[in-house]
């Protein structure tokens, strides 16, 4: 039903993604997050990004070499697979504890 994207560099996201991957998980709908690093320092942020894969439905990939920030966001839009895409910034985090449900009710409008 929907990919959640989040592309990033250098920043913790695991705290968005369990986030979003709880929101989601209540609205009991087929989903997906992908994260993608472009090619940030090995450190700290990679190691807990890292985790990501360890929850379900949820990957973290890191590039080899710094594509920038629009051929990443276009290189995570190829590889979702649901047709509905919802595009996040790394550093954003919903303030309300039903964004999911609330941007799922928008598009099916």
């Amino acid at each position: 039903m929907i990919s959640i994207l989040i592309p990033t560099y250098n920043y913790n996201t695991l705290p968005l993604v369990e986030e979003l991957c709880r929101q989601t998980l209540s609205e009991s709908i087929e989903f997906e997050i992908i994260v993608s690093d472009d090619a940030s320092p090995i450190n700290e942020n990679t190691e807990i990004n890292s985790k990501i894969n360890q929850i379900a439905n949820c990957q973290f990939e890191r590039n080899e070499i710094n594509l920038g920030r629009g051929q990443n966001r276009n290189n995570l839009v190829k590889k979702a697979k649901y047709d509905w895409v919802l595009l996040m910034d790394c550093d954003t985090f919903p303030k309300e504890k039903n964004y999911i449900k609330t941007y799922i009710e928008s598009i099916k409008n």
